[in-house]
């Protein structure tokens, strides 16, 4: 289509398959806060939408990086659970080192991961 996402309509869908849902934020979230979404099965979903200059790369997410990158995961019922578990373990961080562990681990496994399909290595995040 020619038109950006409509996260009630993603909501609907999701939210009816999987108990998720898509919250709007205007970009980047503090790890703390960012794994307190995924325990309770919210995705911070940044609603920017990038510059036509920047189509091919842009360093931070923006509504369709979100969308159609990550919230599609999210209807899968063994990922979205996995995905609020790792939220809720990751939120419960004692210290701001520990925090910064877990947030690394999920950039280098949820965010730019690999996946063990049909005996073949396959990227997704």
């Amino acid at each position: 289509g020619d038109t950006v996402p409509d996260l009630a309509k993603v909501n609907a869908r999701l939210g009816a398959r999987t108990g998720w849902n898509a919250v709007p934020v205007s970009g980047f979230l503090p790890a703390k806060e960012f794994f307190e979404c995924l325990a309770q099965r919210r995705f911070p979903t940044t609603v920017t939408v990038r510059p036509k200059h920047q189509l091919a790369y842009l360093p931070e997410p923006d509504i369709f990086h979100d969308v159609f990158g990550h919230v599609p995961l999210h209807s899968d019922p063994v990922f979205g659970d996995f995905l609020q578990t790792f939220g809720a373990v990751a939120a419960r961080a004692r210290t701001p080192d520990e925090t910064t562990q877990m947030a690394r681990l999920f950039w280098f496994t949820v965010e730019f991961g690999l996946i063990r399909e049909r005996d073949a290595t396959r990227i997704y995040g």
